[in-house]
């Protein structure tokens, strides 16, 4: 495998990573209006990042 790896690295070269001066992208505002499984507004939520996954978690029921 490392030799295939090589081989690639040498036709294609290393990968492209960007300015690493770069700052991080700002991020999405969140959504407005009410979500429609607990109709609680969505600021209430919390956001929920996995690596590959982003979704937003409903707040306890009091």
């Amino acid at each position: 495998m490392a030799r295939f790896e090589r081989a690639l690295l040498s036709v294609m070269g290393p990968p492209q990573l960007g300015d690493p001066d770069e700052p991080a992208p700002a991020l999405a505002p969140p959504p407005a209006g009410r979500c429609p499984k607990c109709r609680t507004s969505y600021e209430h939520h919390e956001v929920v990042r996995d690596p590959g996954l982003t979704y937003l978690r409903c707040p306890p029921v009091d």
